[in-house]
């Protein structure tokens, strides 16, 4: 969350299922999602065993119902 909170872009960001294996979840401009990945690696992978994995995905409108 420290490091995401640094990248200009960024607008919000949330832990979730803490202790061993959580993760981060932020709202980030898609200008600014090659400047956070660099962050993240250059601060996290670095101090961890394992590199941090980083999806990207986009917000949709959602389930629906369609008629056949």
């Amino acid at each position: 969350m420290e490091v995401a909170r640094s990248v200009e872009g960024v607008y919000g960001v949330r832990m979730t299922g803490g202790g061993f294996g959580g993760c981060a979840i932020a709202l980030v401009r898609s200008e600014a999602e090659t400047a956070l990945r660099a962050a993240i690696a250059e601060r996290y992978d670095g101090r961890f065993e394992q590199p941090a994995v980083v999806y990207t995905t986009r917000a949709e409108d959602g389930a629906s119902v369609q008629k056949l």
